[in-house]
C-alpha cells in the first residue's frame, strides 16, 4: 500500500514537472528587431524589444540576432525589456552580452507606449 502510494506521487510529480518544462518554453522571450537609419548623420541604429519570461535559451537567441549587426554597420543598438523576470543565470548572461558589444548601448524599461510594462527579477539583473 505505501509503495503504490509513492509511485503514485512519484508519477504525479514527474506529470507536473514535464507541464512545467513545457510551459516554460512557451513563455521566453520573445525578440523584435527595428533598424533605421538616420540619413543626415549617416548613422544606423537598431532596437530590439525584449517580451516575456526569462528562460534558458534567450541568450542563444539573442547571440543568433546580434551576429548579423556587424554587416549592417551598426553605430547604436537600443535594448528596451519588458519582463516579469525568470531565470536569473540567463538574466546574468542576457547583461554581460548586451554589455559586451562593441556598438554603443542603451537598455531600458518599456516603451513608454504601454504602462504595464514591467521589469523585475533576472530582468533587472539584465539591465546592470
Amino acid at each position: 500500500m505505501v509503495f503504490k502510494r509513492i509511485d503514485t506521487l512519484r508519477s504525479f510529480c514527474i506529470a507536473v514537472l514535464a507541464f512545467f518544462s513545457m510551459t516554460t518554453m512557451a513563455y521566453a522571450l520573445e525578440f523584435n528587431v527595428r533598424t533605421s537609419s538616420d540619413v543626415l548623420k549617416s548613422e544606423r541604429s537598431a532596437e530590439i524589444l525584449m517580451r516575456g519570461k526569462i528562460v534558458s535559451g534567450d541568450v542563444d537567441r539573442l547571440k543568433s540576432i546580434l551576429a548579423d549587426f556587424p554587416s549592417r554597420n551598426l553605430k547604436f543598438v537600443s535594448f528596451i525589456l519588458d519582463s516579469p523576470g525568470g531565470s536569473l543565470m540567463e538574466g546574468l548572461e542576457l547583461g554581460k552580452t548586451i554589455s559586451q558589444m562593441d556598438e554603443f548601448t542603451k537598455a531600458v524599461v518599456g516603451t513608454n507606449t504601454d504602462k504595464q510594462e514591467i521589469c523585475a527579477s533576472a530582468c533587472v539583473i539584465a539591465l546592470r
